[in-house]
């Protein structure tokens, strides 16, 4: 879990999937579009299990979760 800071980790306390996005070799389970700075990633490919970090957003999705944010910060996927 290296590659994102142990911090952020720490605020990602409704995780329901035990951090499968950081054990992943392709990243998370949502595929993100773009990034809305410090506020969360717009999700272009949704994953279909309810998670606490997911927001609907007109015809989108946000995700607003610490550490998928910072993945997609960091490394863009």
């Amino acid at each position: 879990m290296s590659f994102v800071n142990e911090e952020t980790i720490k605020r990602t306390v409704k995780c329901q999937f035990d951090f499968a996005c950081l054990r992943d070799n392709d990243f998370p389970k949502c595929v993100a579009d773009y990034s809305v700075k410090n506020n969360g990633v717009f999700i272009k490919q949704v994953m279909e299990e309810r998670c606490p970090y997911k927001i609907t957003f007109g015809y989108s999705y946000i995700c607003n979760c610490p550490t998928r944010y910072e993945i997609y910060d960091k490394y863009e996927r």
